[in-house]
């Protein structure tokens, strides 16, 4: 079937004007809609504005036809052209400016598929100029969310003029958050802070300003039906906003101003105004320092601690059977406290239970929450901590306890008569909710008993797996022994850890080494891998990918690190090494078909 290609694409001339025989608001059955239509010596051309206030849940083809139904008669309609506007974006307008704004044009056509769903005849995105120009009319287009059953009235009393609308940008919600952080203070308090929200702010009101300027409210063929009016911030806004620069310090000033403002939106209760402020304005703090961070990186500089001590600061929610003889040894020195429901770090401790479940709650000696919940055994969500510093404090005698494979994991410490129990310390970078199982264990303890540039070298994948599942590591073994009750040495991790490490490298350097195999995948073709790649690492902790051939050979390769990192458009999925061997051969046979 040849490509269709109405008239007015084409912008032949007409011998008579366009007849404008309905222009109105439909409010019917499924549809809410502004339309117009006009009868032409070519044929009827249909204009509509699907409007916001439709809440129906029809699709685009039952809407058209209920649309048509009321405005065309009996179907077929195949003199019909369908105009439809895609919608102006004020705050990201660049692609439009030098072009204008475009239509959907198509024919009133439908097509049943083989399962026998009928389906609108698909068209082409035009431009509304030349389309106005050949119905002798400015169509009108609509801001993204102006396209109301208010503005639509509006626009209908006032024919052929641009109506005034609020503004649905994204530009009065940074308004109003900027507004809150000054009715806080967050200028003096936090100066750090402020700057960093308040840049980022701001190119968002620099946007919508410069998407006012490029668009007029009319062009040849077309005209907006409304907009919003330019933004006018506050005198107490602009005024600061003017000049503003994003803060050049990068190290310890900021995290201090990080960790207070998260540790201060913690303690406020969910409703109140400053803690969305409180919290962007530490996200923010946070993403200058990792940027930071990567630019010291880059330029070959030892990396500042003041992003670790950011992240340290930051509770990791953990989950964990509430019983068992270290949960009652951890007990005695939390204070029993009234659950406090609406304080912003509770409901996010909330998000991995229900607030009915819990029936008892406590804060620990450095004023972390413990929630308990009356399953049965009782589960506990807690505030965990993350600082490593606290592995400075245990001694010859310390002893890491835990019991069952998934109670808490605790480092107690006999002192002045009485047992002190301090929570391991969870990764600087995990999620949570953390749960203390086998490569989570693993990964917490080893920054711990590692110095830094061998707790480098224990990140890569092949070397954790290894730790945590080849059979001759001393670690793993004394983390899981029989009976699932953990009671563990400080000194013994710290010696079983450099020992594993070493026996790591031992089986690194053999031939042929330890492999992960990796399968690449093609999904619009097949989910079977279409090349196998196998990974090791050397002694010094490089990672080195090789391409397997059928022979079981492998040549040098990126192609796995181009797709983990989105640079390549397949994906991969980790294969056993008896996968990676029947895929290898697939490859032979097909090779020899």
């Amino acid at each position: 079937m040849p490509e269709w290609k109405p008239w007015l694409v084409n912008r032949s001339k007409q011998a008579v004007r366009p007849r404008e025989v309905r222009h109105e608001l439909v409010e019917s059955g499924v549809v809410t809609a502004y339309v117009i239509l006009w009868e032409t010596d070519r044929g009827r051309v249909l204009f509509f504005e699907r409007l916001r206030d439709d809440e129906s849940t029809v699709d685009e083809t039952s809407f058209v036809r209920e649309l048509g139904r009321d405005l065309l008669g009996p179907e077929p309609w195949d003199d019909v052209v369908l105009l439809n506007p895609f919608p102006v974006l004020i705050d990201s307008l660049a692609h439009e400016t030098s072009v204008g704004p475009h239509l959907h044009v198509r024919p009133a056509r439908f097509t049943t598929a083989g399962d026998g769903k009928v389906w609108l005849a698909s068209g082409s995105r035009q431009l509304a100029g030349p389309i106005g120009r050949t119905l002798q009319t400015d169509l009108p287009i609509w801001v993204k969310g102006s396209n109301t059953v208010v503005t639509a009235r509006a626009a209908l009393a006032q024919p052929g003029q641009t109506v005034t609308v609020p503004d649905e940008s994204k530009w009065p919600r940074s308004e109003a958050r900027l507004l809150r952080a000054i009715d806080a203070g967050l200028p003096e308090s936090h100066p750090y802070g402020w700057a960093a929200l308040a840049f980022e702010h701001n190119i968002t009101l620099n946007a919508v300003r410069a998407g006012h300027a490029r668009l007029p409210d009319r062009g040849d063929g077309w005209f907006l039906a409304a907009r919003p009016a330019p933004p006018q911030p506050p005198e107490r806004l602009s005024r600061l906003l003017e000049g503003l620069t994003l803060p050049a310090e990068r190290g310890e000033p900021v995290g201090r101003e990080a960790i207070s403002l998260e540790s201060a939106a913690g303690d406020m209760d969910r409703d109140d105004p400053r803690l969305d402020p409180y919290q962007q304005a530490a996200e923010f703090l946070r993403n200058l320092m990792v940027r930071n961070r990567s630019a010291e990186i880059v330029a070959g500089r030892t990396p500042t601690a003041a992003l670790d001590r950011v992240r340290a600061a930051q509770p990791l929610p953990v989950t964990a059977v509430w019983a068992g003889p270290v949960v009652e040894t951890w007990l005695r020195s939390l204070t029993p406290v009234p659950l406090p429901l609406r304080l912003h770090r509770i409901a996010t401790l909330l998000r991995h239970t229900h607030v009915d479940e819990v029936s008892e709650a406590y804060r620990d000696k450095d004023g972390r929450y413990v929630l308990v919940t009356a399953d049965d055994p009782p589960r506990m969500i807690a505030e965990w901590q993350r600082d490593p510093a606290v592995a400075a404090t245990w001694t010859g005698e310390t002893v890491l306890a835990m019991d069952r494979p998934d109670g808490p994991l605790l480092a107690l410490t006999p002192e002045a008569g009485r047992t002190r129990a301090d929570m391991v310390p969870g990764s600087l970078v995990d999620g949570g909710p953390l749960r203390f199982t086998g490569e989570r264990v693993m990964r917490m303890l080893l920054p711990l008993a590692l110095d830094p540039a061998t707790t480098e070298f224990t990140n890569r994948s092949l070397v954790l797996e290894l730790l945590v599942e080849h059979p001759g590591m001393r670690l793993q073994a004394a983390l899981t022994p029989p009976g699932n009750a953990v009671r563990l040495g400080w000194d013994d991790v710290r010696a079983f850890a450099a020992e594993d490490v070493a026996h790591v490298r031992r089986l690194l350097a053999g031939d042929p080494p330890p492999y992960q195999y990796f399968g690449i995948v093609n999904t619009i073709i097949s989910r079977d891998p279409y090349q196998v790649v196998r990974r090791t690492v050397t002694v010094d902790g490089h990672e080195v990918d090789e391409r397997v051939h059928p022979d079981g050979s492998g040549t040098s390769t990126t192609l796995l690190w181009e797709v983990m990192y989105g640079r390549h458009d397949d994906e991969y999925r980790r294969l056993s090494p008896a996968e990676a061997s029947h895929y290898a051969g697939l490859r032979r046979a097909s090779r020899r078909g």
